[in-house]
């Protein structure tokens, strides 16, 4: 398994630049992989350590197969001169000072990305208007995926020789296989419910609809596609009924929530399940007329999780999906109140995370670090412990552990649930937290719809019982840990600061409004966040990079929890290239940080004087 955090951040920065310079068009992310020879993997004992947040799963045996993931991003933007095109993967470069003017900078650096790159095992290049530049593996666009090429795959016939508009970045990384049974949205063996339902897919975007009609096919499921509202009823009629439609809401002529007011009309259609795609950000007002609704871009996982729900099959170890996908925000109180340790060492987030449980109507003790949660525990019976990963003297897993260990051993009364909460949560997350024995976890930063959710499968224990027993007495009996991929909510359209490019995720400003908490978080953040950079600097100077590390994973969290994004995703690369040992461009990236902060203060400061 390569480092995920590490590919994240690849990705993000080749993403976010494709983003900046595409004005019209689309950006496409095509990704396949081939076995690498003998000799070649053998190599992979030389950086699997650099591949790793957690080593228990690094490779033991020489006969583990050893893949090469190859990456494309591919943009239909003003892309590239020739001339300029070699100067990209240098420190800290632009193409030209006129395109820096008009679109600023390319994020966190090519340099970097193709740094992190290198640590993987891999290498980096572009190519635009025929030029290129960097290392592309060996006939990169003729690898094969299944019997067609890399290419014509996943690209429109239309489009799959034109890979000289705009600009692609590409790049690989080596990584080691893991069991496919992990990664699986249907396990061999189990019985394919998916199989022969037949779906129609409304879509006028040709990409999309090529992805998500394989997608479903991969299921069993039998696909039929409409590129527009008038194909989807004249070829409706002339069918076997389907068992499923899913529709495009913003289609030319005719749109998807009046190609859903025709399609109930047609007979045998009254009741058949209807999903609407729907742009991130926009309010579907016609809820009624849909079974439920995917926002864009579309995630596989979720996508199995809702097509699963509607057929009424549980997957994926995950809470239920209804029927019908709440469109509102989650209630301020729940129905239950339950007793709740928060475990946080970042103020910032202490105090985003005790507003939204107290609106919930939840009691909330806090605990500073892994120790005081341990100490806490033993003292008082909580339902709930909501566990910072990252903490000082004793981090979340090892806290976990104890806590199992306690239960286990008879010294706990009630061993209560466990939830993670990490900036990370992805694979690597996932196996470390299951293996300190954690039952769920959310991402940071926390969003109220996702907190609301994880709790909603919590019960509180009876009040009677809250003092500590003799007999061990366990009140959630042995299951399956649920680690949930969550729907994302809804969410406002995006706006814009005082510049031309947004400083603050206005999103998650809205949300700390929401629950009081946006002016005290803000002077908490702009007090502790010059003491993060000072220590920085003093890394530096004293060549410590322990501490330079925790002050950028410090810096990154509360960045996240406040919405400087742009801020966040700089003291993560950061935070990776210490991990690594790589701090020759630390110097610098810390200036950038620093001037992004600054920048970010002002538009904070003018947020607490309008509010």
């Amino acid at each position: 398994m390569g480092d995920l955090n590490r590919l994240r951040q690849i990705l993000v920065n080749l993403i976010s630049n494709a983003i900046k310079f595409t004005d019209e068009g689309e950006i496409i992310l095509l990704f396949t992989s081939q076995l690498k020879p003998g000799n070649e993997a053998k190599n992979w004992q030389h950086y699997a350590h650099l591949h790793l947040e957690y080593e228990a799963i690094a490779p033991e045996t020489t006969s583990q197969k050893i893949f090469e993931i190859i990456f494309l991003v591919k943009d239909t933007g003003i892309g590239i001169p020739a001339n300029k095109i070699s100067r990209l993967f240098k420190s800290f470069s632009q193409a030209d000072a006129a395109t820096s003017r008009q679109y600023g900078g390319t994020g966190l650096g090519l340099a970097i990305s193709n740094s992190l790159t290198q640590m993987m095992g891999g290498t980096m290049w572009v190519t635009s208007g025929g030029a290129i530049a960097g290392t592309p593996p060996q006939n990169w666009q003729q690898l094969p995926t299944g019997s067609q090429s890399f290419i014509d795959t996943f690209l429109p016939e239309n489009e799959a020789s034109s890979l000289n508009g705009g600009a692609t970045f590409g790049f690989t990384i080596i990584a080691p296989e893991i069991p496919t049974s992990s990664l699986l949205l249907i396990s061999p063996g189990e019985e394919n419910y998916l199989t022969n339902k037949r779906v129609l897919i409304v879509e006028d975007n040709p990409t999309i609809l090529k992805i998500l009609s394989r997608e479903t096919q991969s299921w069993g499921m039998k696909v039929a596609t409409a590129t527009s509202s008038a194909e989807a009823l004249s070829l409706l009629p002339n069918q076997p009924p389907f068992d499923l439609v899913i529709l495009d809401m913003l289609m030319p002529e005719m749109d998807g929530i009046a190609l859903s007011a025709e399609i109930r009309a047609l007979d045998n259609y009254a009741t058949v399940p209807l999903v609407m795609m729907i742009p991130l950000g926009t309010k579907l007002n016609h809820r009624d007329q849909f079974t439920a609704y995917l926002n864009k871009p579309i995630k596989k996982s979720l996508m199995f999780n809702v097509v699963s729900g509607i057929f009424g099959k549980q997957t994926l170890n995950s809470r239920s999906v209804e029927p019908e996908i709440n469109l509102g925000n989650p209630p301020p109180t729940q129905a239950v109140t339950l007793n709740i340790l928060l475990a946080e060492d970042h103020l910032v987030n202490q105090k985003v995370a005790l507003q939204m449980l107290e609106r919930m109507g939840h009691q909330t003790d806090i605990a500073n670090n892994g120790l005081e949660a341990i100490a806490l525990i033993h003292q008082k019976t909580y339902d709930v412990v909501l566990m910072d990963v990252q903490m000082p003297e004793m981090n979340g897993l090892e806290a976990a552990q104890k806590i199992q260990e306690a239960s286990s051993s008879g010294q706990l009364a009630y061993r209560p649930r466990i939830i993670a909460m990490t900036a990370n949560a992805m694979s690597g997350d996932r196996e470390a937290c299951l293996a300190a024995g954690m039952d769920d976890y959310i991402s940071k930063p926390i969003r109220m719809i996702e907190l609301s959710q994880a709790l909603s499968v919590c019960q509180p224990l009876d009040p009677n019982q809250r003092t500590i027993q003799t007999t061990h007495q366990d009140p959630y009996p042995p299951s399956p840990p649920t680690f949930t991929s969550i729907p994302e909510p809804p969410q406002e359209p995006q706006q814009d600061w005082h510049n031309s490019e947004s400083l603050i995720d206005a999103n998650i400003l809205n949300s700390l409004r929401e629950i009081d908490a946006l002016e005290e978080v803000i002077e908490i953040y702009l007090t502790e966040s010059p003491k993060l950079l000072q220590k920085m600097t003093e890394a530096i100077e004293q060549g410590d990079p322990a501490k330079l590390r925790d002050a950028s994973h410090s810096l990154k969290s509360t960045s996240g929890a406040i919405g400087a994004n742009t801020l966040a995703q700089l003291n993560q690369t950061l935070e990776l290239m210490t991990r690594a040992g790589n701090t020759a461009e630390a110097p610098v990236l810390i200036g950038k940080i620093a001037t992004e902060y600054a920048r970010v203060k002002v538009a904070l400061e003018q947020e607490i004087q309008t509010s």
